[in-house]
């Protein structure tokens, strides 16, 4: 958008022509904006994706496809999700496991517990239905995807507006 700069008179003509550059202004300040919070959505959508493949944080291909982004243009938002039900335990990690290979921010700004359960380094035996017998585990560790999503975006978005803002 650059640097825009509207003058005018004091007569009534001039201050309406005014107002209507001003108007056009917003709205082109307004579709501009959408525009940035779109691609930073859909940028983010592809990357969260990437990042749960590229973490190994999967194990039948569930969670990525449950990866969504939508943006509403009605409202100016965006939102990256994922659906699966286990996503936020890939995200933080399970266990004593977990536990040693934490979250970033899992204890302090989310109040993640870890092995809350209490089966320490013993662990727990749970049976698997996609492989058909009994398995034991002590838990996973944290695949922070989505964490790892927005410190990206935190990195792209001023690249991302000076692209969309003609800066």
């Amino acid at each position: 958008m650059g640097k825009t700069t509207i003058s005018f008179s004091l007569g009534e003509k001039e201050i309406n022509r005014a107002i209507r550059e001003l108007n056009r202004y917003r709205d082109e300040l307004v579709r501009k904006c959408n525009e940035l919070i779109k691609q930073l959505t859909d940028y983010g959508y592809e990357f969260a994706k990437f990042e749960v493949l590229r973490m190994g944080a999967f194990d039948t291909g569930e969670l990525a496809d449950s990866i969504q982004g939508y943006f509403d243009p009605n409202v100016g938002v965006g939102f990256i999700r994922a659906e699966c039900w286990y996503a936020v335990y890939v995200e933080f990690g399970t266990g004593v496991v977990g536990a040693a290979e934490s979250h970033p921010t899992a204890v302090a700004e989310h109040g993640w517990v870890y092995d809350y359960n209490h089966h320490g380094n013993s662990g727990w035996v749970y049976f698997n239905d996609r492989e058909g017998k009994v398995m034991r585990t002590r838990g996973q560790p944290s695949h922070p995807f989505m964490y790892n999503t927005f410190r990206e975006l935190q990195t792209k978005a001023h690249d991302i507006a000076k692209s969309v803002f003609n800066l």
